[in-house]
């Protein structure tokens, strides 16, 4: 589907808060919504080596953050790189 804007801004901000609390770089990952099927999918890619522990706490804080922006969304499934890590 097509990237949202406005999920993919407030998943971003999201994103980079927690960057910052983990004492990463902002641009250690990046993060997309798209519609699908009637639910959101948040495509999480990591750019540094995050182990996969630090990679799902970021994926369920910007899904926590997507469920709040969009409450009507079906479904909100989050990927990284392929694998599904999150879903509610």
């Amino acid at each position: 589907g097509a990237e949202l804007p406005g999920h993919t801004a407030e998943a971003r901000r999201t994103l980079h808060e927690e960057l910052t609390r983990q004492g990463r770089s902002r641009s250690a990952a990046d993060v997309v919504v798209r519609r699908r099927n009637g639910g959101l999918l948040i495509e999480l890619s990591p750019h540094q080596s995050l182990d996969p522990h630090d990679t799902e706490r970021l994926a369920v804080h910007v899904a926590q953050r997507v469920r709040a922006y969009d409450p009507w969304a079906r479904t909100i499934d989050a990927t990284v790189e392929g694998t599904t890590a999150v879903e509610s």
